[in-house]
């Protein structure tokens, strides 16, 4: 949203354009998401976690909306903070909840099915924001109609979460006993419950002194170097092709395409194929980066470089550990 935003004067209504206003606005997102993401998930694992997830993602779309009321850029650094905090806690509940229904050689998969939502997502988002950017004059400028609009979608989606999304095959509506019994039964082999109210310290250190987590850390966090600038500068990369504000728009779809679909075709094959999820992580990185090579380039293979960047952390799920 801040990418799309940035077209469309944000940078200039909120004072950006100044030395690297805009590139800490950005930053500062992620602040929040480090300081936001133990608190989120200790409450998700305490309460009923569809009761918590559906609030955070209430408020966040609330926060979402005040972004309206940010006049300059330093209200809106608190904005992001806020906004990084809340958002921090809602992929880690997913997963929690995917952990209560599937074994673990059924994880990565599901993981993937809903992650790439948001791949896809940039070839929805950007239409709206198309329309929108087409509004002149009012009470907003059109890049807060686009906040407006996309924090009423995340509040609204706020209460399908609360009503319809099934925490765990124990307090899930419309099961039999006999269907919750086999539900429960199948998760023996993960050997970690369904569900536990309970944080233990031992679990947490013997984290810290598992290489493959430190393994994955770095690899997550390597990755999000390259991947969080991009994703805050792609539609500006295309604007700076010569395109106008609302062709840097459309043109962003392509790579949501892209995105969505390698964000489950990776763990499709990570599925299919056990034991080779290095291998598939390893060759999506280095398509990547030959793609990245082609800036130098003709436009449309610029384009096609533009693509790669926007999948930085996509090798990524394929790596999920299972």
């Amino acid at each position: 949203m801040l990418s799309q935003a940035a077209l469309f004067g944000l940078r200039t209504d909120l004072e950006l354009t100044v030395g690297e206003r805009y590139s800490f606005s950005a930053s500062i997102f992620y602040l929040g998401f480090i300081v936001g993401a133990t608190p989120a998930i200790l409450l998700a694992q305490r309460f009923p976690i569809e009761r918590v997830c559906s609030g955070i993602v209430f408020i966040w779309g609330a926060c979402v909306i005040c972004t309206v009321a940010c006049k300059n850029y330093q209200s809106f650094y608190a904005q992001r903070f806020f906004l990084g905090f809340l958002e921090s806690g809602v992929s880690p509940m997913f997963m929690l909840v995917v952990g209560g229904w599937y074994k673990r050689d059924e994880q990565a998969l599901r993981m993937g099915i809903w992650y790439c939502a948001t791949g896809y997502v940039a070839l929805i988002a950007p239409l709206i924001n198309f329309g929108l950017g087409h509004i002149k004059g009012g009470a907003l400028n059109s890049w807060q109609y686009m906040y407006v609009i996309a924090g009423a979608i995340t509040i609204l989606w706020g209460f399908v979460i609360l009503f319809f999304m099934p925490p765990d095959p124990i307090r899930a509506r419309g099961f039999t006993e006999r269907e919750r019994y086999i539900a429960v039964a199948r998760l023996r082999v993960n050997n970690a419950g369904v569900r536990n109210t309970h944080f233990k310290w031992q679990q947490a250190f013997e984290v810290l002194v598992d290489i493959r987590f430190w393994l994955t850390f770095s690899m997550a966090f390597l990755i999000m170097i390259a991947n969080g600038p991009v994703s805050t500068f792609i539609p500006i990369f295309i604007s700076n092709f010569g395109y106008s504000t609302l062709n840097s728009l459309l043109l962003s779809m392509p790579a949501g395409v892209v995105i969505g679909t390698i964000e489950w075709v990776a763990p499709l094959l990570a599925y299919k194929y056990p034991g080779k999820r290095t291998w598939i992580s390893l060759h999506a990185r280095l398509a990547q980066l030959q793609l990245r090579s082609c800036f130098g380039y003709s436009l449309a293979a610029r384009r096609a470089g533009y693509c790669s960047l926007a999948t930085s952390s996509l090798h990524l799920a394929a790596a999920t550990p299972s």
